[in-house]
Formats: C-alpha cells, sequence, structure tokens
C-alpha cells in the first residue's frame, strides 16, 4: 500500500512539474508550411532612395524607421555605415564612419533606437557607439561582450546575441543575454544547443513586433517572445517533409569546434532559416539540398506554403529574393538601379517599377515592399 501511495505521489508530483514546465505550450502556434510549386500573387510597391553620387550603397543588412527617417545598415562593404533618408527617399546622412576615430567603426553588424540616441554595435571592435538622434552627432561608446546582434527590450535593458562559446565566460552556454543600459550582462536566456565559435545564421535573430521583442535561433523551429517578465515560446514552425537537425547530429558534427558547415549542408538537413512577421502575415525563407525556400504563411487564412527561389525568379525576375527585414506593414527587399538598368531588355519589369526606374541614377537604391495579395 504504501508503494502504490508513494507511486502515486510521485506521479502527481511529476504531472504537476510538467504543467509549470509546458504551461506555455499551450499557447504555443503551429507555422505550418507546405511546398507547392503554383504561387500566390503577390501585391507590391516600388519606392525609390535617390543618393548623391558619392554615396555607394550596396547590400542592406537591416533596415528601420521611426516616422521620421528611414534608416539602412550596410556592414560589410568598404562603404559601410548606417545611412538616414527622410520618409520620401531623399538622402540625408550617414551616421559615423569606417574607422577607427572617434565616433567610427569597423564593423558595423546592427543597431537600434532608444527615446534620444541611436546605437551602434560595432562587432569587430565589441563597442556600441551613441549619436544622438536629433543630429546624427557622436555622444560615446560603450563596451559589450562578444556579440553580432541587439535590440531593446525596455528602457533599462537590452536582448543581446551571445557569441561567447568558451566556458569561462558568463552565460556561454545561453544563446541571449539581456543587459542593463550600459550593456552588463544580467542574466542569460534560452539555452544553446551547441556551444561553437561557428554559426549559420539567421540574419536577423532578434525583431520588434509591435512593443515586444521576438527571437530566433538556428536549429531550433521556436520563436521567443522576451517581455519584462521573461521570455516564452509563441510559434513552433513546421517545414512539411524537411526538417532541422537533431541534437545529436548538430553536437556530433560540431564536437571539438569543428566547422561543421560543410557536413551540415550536405546533410538533407535545414541549414538556416530566416524569419519575419507582420500583422497579418509570415515570411519564412530556408536553405536546405543546397537550395533556398521561399515561404509565406497567412495569419488570417492559417496557411502557408513555400516553393524553390527558382519559381518565384521566374514570377518576379526583378529580385534576387533577399528580404531585409519590414517595413509599412510589408516583407521589403533591397534592388539596386544600375542592375536593372543593364537587365531591362532581359527580364520583364512590372510598370510602375519601370516608372520609378527611369527617374533613378545609377547609384539609387529601390525598395520593394511587398506581401500575400489577399
Amino acid at each position: 500500500m504504501k508503494c502504490i501511495f508513494r507511486g502515486l505521489t510521485m506521479l502527481l508530483l511529476t504531472s504537476l512539474f510538467s504543467c509549470k514546465e509546458h504551461q506555455k505550450d499551450l499557447s504555443i502556434q503551429v507555422i505550418g508550411i507546405a511546398e507547392t510549386s503554383k504561387l500566390v500573387p503577390l501585391s507590391s510597391t516600388f519606392f525609390r532612395f535617390a543618393l548623391p553620387e558619392s554615396v555607394k550603397i550596396g547590400d542592406i543588412d537591416q533596415i528601420e524607421e521611426d516616422g521620421r527617417y528611414i534608416y539602412l545598415l550596410q556592414s560589410e562593404t568598404l562603404h559601410r555605415g548606417l545611412f538616414v533618408f527622410d520618409v520620401n527617399g531623399r538622402y540625408i546622412a550617414k551616421i559615423g564612419n569606417f574607422g577607427r576615430g572617434v565616433g567610427e567603426y569597423q564593423q558595423p553588424s546592427s543597431f537600434t533606437l532608444t527615446d534620444d540616441c541611436i546605437l551602434i554595435l560595432d562587432t569587430s571592435n565589441n563597442y556600441v557607439l551613441r549619436y544622438k538622434r536629433d543630429d546624427f552627432t557622436f555622444v560615446n561608446k560603450v563596451k559589450i561582450f562578444n556579440t553580432s546582434y541587439f535590440d531593446m527590450v525596455d528602457d533599462d535593458r537590452f536582448l543581446c546575441v551571445n557569441n561567447n562559446y568558451e566556458s569561462d565566460k558568463p552565460y556561454y552556454d545561453k544563446q541571449y543575454i539581456l543587459t542593463d543600459s550600459l550593456f552588463s550582462p544580467q542574466n542569460g536566456e534560452i539555452d544553446k544547443i551547441i556551444c561553437s565559435p561557428y554559426a549559420t545564421g539567421p540574419s536577423h535573430p532578434i525583431y520588434r513586433f509591435g512593443k515586444e521583442v521576438r527571437t530566433y535561433m538556428q536549429n531550433s523551429p521556436y520563436i521567443y517572445c522576451f517581455t519584462a517578465n521573461g521570455n516564452y515560446p509563441i510559434y513552433k514552425i513546421d517545414f512539411d517533409t524537411y526538417a532541422l537537425p537533431s541534437t545529436d547530429f548538430i553536437q556530433k558534427i560540431s564536437a571539438n569546434r569543428r566547422n561543421y558547415y560543410r557536413n551540415l549542408t550536405d546533410s538533407g538537413y535545414i541549414s538556416y532559416y530566416d524569419f519575419y512577421e507582420v500583422s497579418d502575415q509570415m515570411q519564412i525563407n530556408f536553405f536546405v539540398n543546397h537550395a533556398k525556400k521561399i515561404g509565406f504563411y497567412s495569419k488570417t487564412r492559417a496557411q502557408g506554403f513555400f516553393a524553390p527561389k527558382e519559381i518565384w525568379q521566374q514570377a518576379y525576375p526583378f529580385s534576387d529574393w533577399i528580404t531585409i527585414g519590414t517595413l509599412d506593414d510589408s516583407f521589403v527587399s533591397i534592388l539596386v538601379a544600375s542592375d536593372l538598368q543593364e537587365r531591362r531588355e532581359e527580364i520583364e519589369i512590372p510598370a510602375d517599377l519601370k516608372n520609378i526606374l527611369s527617374n533613378c541614377s545609377d547609384t539609387d537604391l529601390i525598395l520593394w515592399k511587398f506581401k500575400l495579395a489577399e
């Protein structure tokens, strides 16, 4: 009788713990996307960024707007920096410069906006540089740990991707670090699947959705919401017949700090994915079997699909299908005017894009805003 009672007690305690541990699971929405060869039409608009000849911008890594300005960040090229435009696409300024002097950076990998400052993360030197929002002048810089992406959770705290992987570093086994306003680590968030110096993605692991900060990470199908009270998963992505690597597999191929990229891309598992969200839709792009898949999910219909990049390029040949973020409740990609000018006789270009292109100089950029036509 004692054994039965003890067994029932253990079962009850286990059930209570399980309920507590997974109480948020009941609210996790599964985002299912199914493979198709039949595309749903997109609604598109185009917007010109007029650049002076002295300003060169190519690949864009991050885009944000604050109602007055649109900010474009370019991380990797010789002309790297944060560029500011007004809401009509007129060039205003470049914030900071490439270099090692006061107010300069080596690799500006991400940025965020506070009430009175623009903060740029310099990954090469592990500094956050502060500039005034009213006149873009340099204020100061603050030392930070090894990170490549960050955003503001509230007035006093920031959430940062944790690139530390050595066991002597604080929170080395956590995917994110929550800091105070001076970027001192306060807490580690979400266990890492692997602790490795290598990463396959994603491109934008932290994003804002309304007043919330949301995150996702390679090798995990969950999208998390961060609030003042902690974090919890809100979405789980179902990739149809494709799958993210199992924990055992990714830990095996990354053991002893090995570069696991080739093993992963050759494995048949999803190498990495990017996730973007607007009020009524999501976009999910992923790489598997050395090929890119581009998908959309409609929140109103609770349906999603994806197709190979090549099929999308047949329907929309003017784009290379690199999404850089969201703007005006749409997904956005950058088109280079000079590239389109060279190809305009070879590909089909929509009439409204042709009209904008006719007024562009070779240095201009065109923003393509798109989403499912529902």
